[in-house]
């Protein structure tokens, strides 16, 4: 692999940074700033493109840039939001946004290298949608505060499934592993991870809930983010109250806690 690219948001500075993971010396380079955006707090790519969300005299959006180029272009700016966003994706038509406070997710259109504001979905109230990604042809949202995962079709963005989770369990992020087969979700407040066979039709099956929690522990936590590993061997969960991160081996798709 030798060189990975990281992109850092920034709240209180009005930046975007960029620094590179020597993964073959075990050395980090930079930061160097990257692009001009206040509370650049999510970033998304696709191909040459990055869509992230930005901030600007009490207005928030997305701005979509061109990164085919080492500086960045900026294709278009659209503020169609009150705060800013917690989650961002697009592909080739849209970019989405996940607006925690808004309870909504919001829809950009590509048009001629300009962006149209598509539509609002609501969630519902204090749905608290937290991340918003694309798998194969549909839009899953995460909503912690009604403890449901909404998955939409990727065309009209009709609702066509709902993963419904624990209650109390407050999901906050989620991960695909390589081959597609499994979806791990991360319980903020129950410090767990449920692990879903991701089956046809529109079928998930829990095949495991396991805390990340060391044994014993009785400090007040919340996990916040949870990422696989390229190769999809291993899984890492961030909890703030211990401050730690857990590592997870992957072992046909069930988690097993390494360290």
């Amino acid at each position: 692999m030798g060189k990975i690219h990281i992109l850092i948001g920034t709240g209180k500075d009005k930046g975007l940074y960029r620094m590179i993971l020597q993964t073959l010396k075990g050395t980090v380079e930079g930061p160097w700033r990257f692009y001009d955006a206040y509370q650049a707090k999510a970033a998304s790519f696709y191909r040459n493109e990055l869509a992230i969300v930005c901030e600007d005299q009490g207005q928030a959006g997305v701005t979509w840039l061109d990164i085919h180029q080492p500086i960045p272009y900026r294709l278009d700016t659209k503020m169609s939001e009150s705060v800013p966003a917690c989650s961002i994706i697009h592909n080739q038509m849209f970019i989405c946004t996940a607006n925690e406070k808004e309870d909504c997710v919001v829809v950009y259109r590509k048009v001629d290298h300009r962006l149209k504001l598509e539509q609002r979905l609501k969630m519902g109230e204090n749905a608290q949608c937290c991340q918003v990604f694309f798998l194969d042809r549909f839009l899953y949202v995460l909503c912690k505060g009604l403890d449901l995962i909404k998955i939409y079709d990727s065309d009209l963005f009709d609702l066509v499934k709902e993963i419904p989770l624990p209650k109390g369990s407050a999901p906050v992020q989620a991960v695909v592993d390589p081959d597609r087969s499994f979806l791990y979700v991360l319980g903020g407040s129950t410090n767990e991870v449920f692990v879903y066979t991701i089956c046809s039709h529109h079928l998930y099956r829990c095949q495991q809930i396991i805390s990340v929690l060391p044994n014993g522990c009785r400090e007040v936590c919340d996990s916040t983010s949870i990422c696989m590993s390229p190769n999809g061997k291993f899984l890492f969960v961030s909890t703030n109250g211990i401050d730690v991160i857990t590592c997870f081996e992957v072992i046909d798709g069930i988690l097993k806690q390494k360290e």
